[in-house]
């Protein structure tokens, strides 16, 4: 019923049933993985941060990884754009890189976004990590991958995420 509500667009309804779900089931983690998207598409963003915290202290306690750096981003992009806990925000973003990371289109969108609070730590951040130097979005896959080749406009794709600014 809650992947009906949540493809419904419902996600108060997908949310409680993930919630009753979230209480019965043996199998907590990909619930758990439900549960947060739902509260993220539905701007739960305090419940959203609070279950984000206890499956990361579950996931560290039982050694599992896994989504740890995505819910860390995921985290990161809540205190910046909705929360206004910038310095929380950074935090996190350091936390998802160290965790592992590296989905260069979700950091390039990070990185070009204007709107975010702290925008020049998360940009340095960014640029420490070297994850994006050279990626251009608009090029093809071989480009992608930060080997430096010129793109279509002729421009070397080493400059890209810098000029993005």
């Amino acid at each position: 019923i809650a992947k009906t509500a949540f493809n419904s667009g419902d996600m108060a309804k997908a949310a409680m049933y993930g919630e009753k779900a979230l209480e019965l089931e043996d199998e907590e983690i990909e619930i758990s993985d439900f549960l947060l998207l739902a509260y993220e598409k539905g701007g739960f963003y305090a419940k959203y941060l609070e279950m984000a915290d206890d499956f990361i202290e579950y996931n560290t306690e039982n050694s599992r990884t896994g989504s740890t750096a995505g819910i860390l981003f995921r985290k990161r992009v809540i205190y910046l754009t909705y929360t206004g806990e910038g310095d929380a925000g950074a935090e996190a973003l350091e936390q998802a890189l160290k965790e592992g990371f590296k989905d260069k289109e979700e950091l390039y969108d990070l990185y070009t976004n204007r709107e975010l609070l702290n925008i020049s730590d998360i940009r340095e951040i960014i640029d420490e990590s070297g994850l994006i130097k050279g990626y251009n979005p608009e090029a093809d896959s071989d480009d992608e991958k930060g080997d430096g080749e010129s793109n279509s406009s002729g421009e070397s794709s080493e400059s890209t995420a810098s000029s993005a600014e």
